[in-house]
């Protein structure tokens, strides 16, 4: 059952960051990585700049929706046979894809403070999920921590809605 709770907590992160995409097209909403906000002047309440970031962030989303629908199916099916090894085998080729499109998400070159705060969220959602996935594999799996990750989860969960109903209320 906590393989299957992980396998959800994933799809849950990729779908998320589909919903925001879908999301962001209306609303305009992404976040940048902390190092970036230090390194960039980052516009408030300029409606402008939040539409051009929420469709960077659609896109860059847009782009990886079709290969993390891919790698939950995977998982499913991995943790469905039973075979440890295969779980193992597709959570080590899932590692370079959600890096590939957390740095995706870094680089993107956002304007917006209230984008850049969605897109760290976004970032920290697909790293939680990475953590869920690696502890309900463990053998055992530790009840404690499992859990506790499925609080930060769920958490930051409702920190991303809040976030894209504040941006969607922004841009309407």
């Amino acid at each position: 059952m906590n393989k299957l709770i992980t396998v959800l907590m994933c799809c849950t992160a990729v779908s998320l960051s589909a919903c925001s995409k879908q999301a962001n097209q209306s609303e305009g909403e992404q976040q940048p990585q902390s190092q970036q906000i230090a390194a960039n002047k980052f516009s408030t309440n300029n409606l402008a700049d939040i539409k051009t970031d929420t469709q960077l962030i659609d896109q860059i989303s847009t782009k990886n929706v079709a290969k993390a629908s891919e790698f939950q199916n995977e998982m499913m099916k991995a943790m469905q046979s039973g075979q440890a090894d295969k779980v193992k085998q597709t959570l080590t080729s899932m590692l370079p894809f959600i890096d590939s499109f957390n740095n995706e998400l870094a680089q993107a070159q956002l304007k917006s403070v209230e984008v850049s705060s969605l897109r760290d969220k976004l970032i920290q959602m697909n790293n939680l999920s990475l953590k869920m996935v690696e502890q309900t594999t463990a053998t055992p799996p530790n009840p404690v921590e499992v859990k506790q990750t499925q609080e930060e989860m769920a958490t930051l969960q409702k920190q991303l809605l809040e976030q894209q109903k504040r941006i969607q209320q922004k841009l309407s």
